[in-house]
């Protein structure tokens, strides 16, 4: 007689997936694997930084950006000083009107600037400081280098200061 073909054990075969299922669960104890998970959290570190890295240079660069621009407008001031101090350098007589600096810092005319050469020689000291200030000059010396100085920065130069 004819023998049947084996037919499969459907019992058996959930045993063996069972088995199988368990061996898999198991997986995660391999060292290999639980190094890729410290892998995996490494790497999200390291992603960390290199963004907070690219933020701090950008905020870096974005300052650098503004003390540039910041040096570009005094410079522009200071170009701007050199020719109203061209125009002053005409001025030898104590009642010449004086055209106003302008302010490194602000890049605008200089408020309360004196109006003539005589002005200057009877500003008080500490108007003499907040306008050399103004023009990033140094404020030492006594009162008369001072005022001194400022006539220079103004243009005058050919009268007796």
């Amino acid at each position: 007689m004819d023998q049947l073909p084996l037919r499969p054990d459907f019992i058996e075969m959930s045993r063996g997936f069972h088995r199988l299922g368990d061996q898999f669960e198991r997986v995660g104890n391999l060292p290999v694997v639980d190094d890729g998970g410290r892998v995996l959290q490494t790497l999200e570190r390291v992603m960390a930084r290199l963004d907070q890295i690219q933020l701090e240079q950008r905020q870096g660069f974005a300052r650098f950006q503004s003390a540039l621009e910041g040096l570009s407008k005094e410079n522009a001031a200071r170009d701007r000083n050199q020719h109203i101090a061209l125009e002053n350098s005409v001025l030898v007589q104590g009642d010449g009107q004086l055209k106003p600096l302008l302010s490194l810092s602000t890049t605008e005319a200089i408020d309360r600037f004196p109006s003539m050469v005589d002005d200057v020689n009877g500003l008080p000291s500490a108007e003499v400081n907040r306008i050399l200030t103004e023009l990033k000059l140094d404020t030492d010396g006594d009162v008369r280098q001072r005022r001194r100085r400022l006539l220079i920065a103004c243009g005058v130069r050919h009268r007796a200061i």
